[in-house]
């Protein structure tokens, strides 16, 4: 009995929410009430998801003019990543449920994604289902997508495009009949806006990488790139993408007229551990259940969040095997997936050469020595002149999240790897035996265990007492430090009111820096002087930060501020000159 497609499509998208479920669980069990990880980025983008809700749905004004938050100069959501894509998808269950779940069920639906479109592309390619599932498996559970999954990083946790988007791009550069070409240029046109509206880093890396696959298939296509068959198919592409990026761009443009991004300082750059180290690329993750303890012992995992890049051992294994057979078949394709892996990783190393953390030094020749006046040297790499010379190059924090597609395109030639393998198998269980096994072989390597750090996003006593109090006063919260804290931006969904601090990630606004040096001396004159100029009504302090609480107490009244209550961990007051 043959069973139908739609059968089939159905079982191929549940075992994919099985996977998810799996390798983020507990977090079906508590969808919403808590967050896996620790508070970060993801109570920032729970809190944007509200935001916008609050925005569109009640308030019905423009969600990217946060006028509430860095009060009373106000803040720009294009001041960080807003990743609408992933936004949208939460956003029926924040309005269903709460923005808890709407965050939660946009990260799960990263991993459903990713696995279905590198099924669907790997299907393409090979013709085998077993295949296309393994490779399914291993991109939608790769180590580096549960790092960012558990540091909350939606936007970077969003790598389900990419398979979709070089699906479509692979098929349009190999000149097909003009209505596969047509259906594939809006596939990858439709897929590119959806990764501009994910992240403007992957966004630019894409970019980049799509540059040197066009460059290199030039070679291959010759006259024929003067043929208008040849880029009538980067039209089409172009007429879905260019509005889904356009739109992507445009709030980051419109601040970028207002206020100059500034550019990392090369010092710093040339310093980054988010720099890739070739070891992280063979070191499995340090929340494996199993080897992920050991390795964080014996190895340099400060920056784990970022450098970890582990390509599994299947897929090593099959695409060494890959490699080999697709030289033989298909050429031009070798050519394009290891250009576009070895370009990839060269510029996830970073500006200079690091090795488990460390960026290493030379010693230099003698006359270089003598004449540059010193005894060692740094080993500079390629995109030290991306940082120099390219158009927002520098604006880059992580070079190591170029990693994501030497592991894409590893995962490609695994299946190719897989398929020769198959062929050479001609039982049908054999077949299907061994890719049973090497599924589970998969999720051995990835598996991270069970979570068990979680937090909830329950408000704070204080918060359900501000929202009480019928005005529209403005909050700080001391020691000053904290009110870059994400769990405070949250807060304002509960209590309503204008708040001092912000998520101000890489690029804190003119106001904040103006003001941290003296609010970090509070309780003193001039902090509460400027307490009267910023229009501040509630003052919060830490209980936990403030040894002697009557001391404080005393000092604020001191200074005309009156003491309420404690709040739960938080010392009340209000300022009663404004």
């Amino acid at each position: 009995m043959k069973i139908p497609g739609w059968v089939k499509g159905s079982l191929v998208g549940i075992y994919f929410v099985l996977l998810a479920i799996l390798f983020t669980y507990p977090l079906i069990t508590m969808m919403s009430t808590r967050i896996i990880g620790q508070p970060g980025d993801n109570i920032y983008y729970a809190w944007v998801i509200g935001w916008v809700k609050k925005a569109i749905f009640d308030l019905q004004v423009n969600p990217l003019n946060v006028w509430f938050l860095n009060y009373p100069e106000g803040w720009n959501l294009a001041y960080t990543e807003i990743a609408p894509a992933q936004v949208l998808i939460a956003l029926p269950f924040a309005l269903l449920v709460n923005p808890l779940f709407g965050y939660n069920f946009s990260m799960l639906s990263t991993y459903v994604l990713a696995g279905v479109f590198m099924f669907l592309w790997t299907k393409s390619l090979t013709g085998k289902t077993g295949v296309a599932l393994i490779a399914g498996t291993a991109f939608a559970t790769l180590p580096f997508h549960q790092a960012h999954f558990l540091a909350g990083h939606l936007n970077i946790a969003g790598i389900q495009w990419f398979p979709l988007y070089f699906w479509g791009l692979f098929e349009i550069i190999k000149s097909e009949p003009v209505k596969q070409r047509v259906k594939f240029s809006l596939i990858a046109g439709a897929a590119l806006g959806l990764i501009g509206l994910t992240s403007m880093y992957y966004l630019y890396m894409t970019a980049l990488v799509t540059l040197v696959i066009l460059v290199i298939n030039l070679f291959f296509v010759r006259k024929r790139v003067f043929k208008w068959q040849y880029w009538s198919s980067f039209l089409w592409m172009g007429l879905l993408t260019l509005p889904l990026i356009a739109l992507a761009l445009w709030p980051f443009l419109a601040l970028e007229n207002q206020v100059s991004m500034p550019a990392r300082d090369i010092s710093v750059a040339r310093m980054l551990a988010a720099s890739a180290s070739p070891l992280d690329y063979i070191l499995p993750s340090t929340d494996h259940f199993a080897v992920g303890s050991w390795v964080n012992q014996h190895f340099n995992r400060q920056m784990w969040i970022e450098n970890t890049l582990y390509l599994g051992f299947i897929p090593l294994i099959f695409a060494v095997i890959g490699g080999i057979a697709l030289k033989k078949t298909n050429k031009r394709l070798i050519h394009l997936i290891l250009s576009a892996i070895l370009f990839a990783w060269i510029l996830s190393l970073g500006l200079d050469l690091f090795l488990d953390g460390e960026r290493l030094q030379i010693q230099m020749p003698g006359f270089l020595a003598n004449l540059f006046n010193r005894t060692e040297a740094y080993i500079p790499l390629p995109g030290l002149l991306l940082y120099k010379y390219l158009p927002f190059y520098d604006r880059m924090r992580s070079f190591a999240r170029f990693g994501v597609f030497v592991m894409l395109f590893v995962q490609v030639l695994m299946a190719f790897g897989l398929s020769f393998t198959w062929e050479n198998i001609r039982s049908q269980a054999g077949r299907a035996v061994l890719t049973f096994l090497l599924l589970l072989a998969v999720v051995a390597d990835f598996y991270p265990g069970i979570y068990d750090r979680t937090f909830s996003a329950e408000d704070r006593p204080v918060d359900a007492w501000l929202a009480q109090q019928d005005d529209a006063g403005a909050v700080i919260q001391f020691p000053f430090d904290q009110v870059e804290n994400q769990d405070l931006v949250y807060a304002t969904l509960t209590n309503g009111k204008p708040f001092v601090g912000g998520a101000f990630s890489s690029f804190p606004p003119q106001q904040y820096q103006s003001i941290k040096p003296v609010m970090q001396n509070f309780p003193d004159a001039a902090s509460v002087e400027l307490l009267d100029q910023l229009g501040v009504t509630y003052v919060l302090a830490d209980a936990n930060h403030y040894t002697n609480d009557a001391e404080l107490i005393s000092a604020c009244e001191t200074l005309g501020l009156e003491y309420i209550d404690t709040m739960g961990e938080e010392l009340v007051f209000i300022n009663m000159k404004e």
